[in-house]
């Protein structure tokens, strides 16, 4: 029989290295599991093999864009990042890539081709050819080569795919407000503005402030115990507005988040 081994686990460093501040909320292990990374060996796109658009769903972009961003609150920050990165068409490739430098920050179990087939279908971006006219798929006949009297099949490579962000993508992007939706926040709550002044203040020290750091000077706050709450939520709050990001330790704040605290300077 197998021996189990037993693993040392220290919850300081937890808390620091593998806290993981953007997961996808009502998805369990299960439920993510759906979207494997591979060890990012499919963050790569393949020109032949992007899906074509489904065309069951005939509501306006501008509805699917926003139910889409609706549904995907912790991954917004992402979804944003690739369409404004997209305004000019960019190689599926380097689209790819550049998730990927994402995904550094966002440790979403979404692929790269996850993130763009999604934005695709609710109409946030489109393929387009190297001359930014619709993509469209075509069956190439491989080549005949002959080497040394014998014929060979060859593979042709199919023409080059680039994503480019759509006008319903850019007004969505263009209408994005940061500060309108942080202030929401200071609205809708306005006996926790201490703890949200607490937690954007020590996230703008110049290390920024570890997940522990916060929990151990917020967390005992006589405003969090009836409802029982955390600095955690306060915090993901914060990240969905734009009003901190996420540097793989630390927490630190936005431009953003710098004004929102400076309009809590009362408090």
């Amino acid at each position: 029989m197998a021996q189990k081994q037993v693993l040392d686990f220290d919850i300081d460093d937890a808390l620091d290295e593998v806290y993981d501040p953007l997961a996808d909320e009502g998805l369990d292990d299960d439920d993510e599991l759906d979207f494997p990374v591979a060890g990012g060996d499919n963050l790569k796109l393949q020109e032949s093999h992007v899906a074509p658009v489904p065309e069951h769903d005939v509501r306006p972009a501008s509805v699917r864009i926003a139910e889409l961003f609706n549904g995907m609150q912790a991954r917004r920050k992402t979804l944003l990042a690739i369409l404004k990165h997209c305004k000019e068409q960019q190689p599926v490739f380097d689209v790819a890539d550049y998730i990927g430098v994402l995904k550094e920050r966002d440790h979403s179990v979404y692929s790269a081709n996850d993130f763009c087939n999604l934005l695709e279908r609710a109409g946030a971006i489109e393929r387009v050819d190297q001359d930014g006219e619709p993509y469209r798929e075509v069956e190439l006949e491989p080549n005949i080569v002959v080497v040394d009297g014998v014929e060979y099949l060859e593979p042709n490579t199919p023409p080059p795919a680039f994503w480019r962000t759509t006008q319903a993508g850019l007004d969505y992007a263009q209408a994005d407000d940061p500060q309108a939706q942080i202030q929401q926040i200071f609205e809708e709550e306005p006996i926790y503005l201490p703890i949200y002044k607490q937690v954007l203040t020590m996230c703008a020290e110049s290390d920024g402030a570890t997940a522990k750091a916060l929990a151990k000077s917020i967390d005992s706050d006589p405003l969090l115990k009836r409802p029982r709450y955390y600095s955690s939520r306060f915090v993901e709050k914060l990240n969905r507005a734009g009003a901190l990001e996420w540097a793989g330790k630390t927490w630190h704040i936005t431009d953003s988040g710098l004004i929102a605290l400076d309009s809590l300077a009362n408090v």
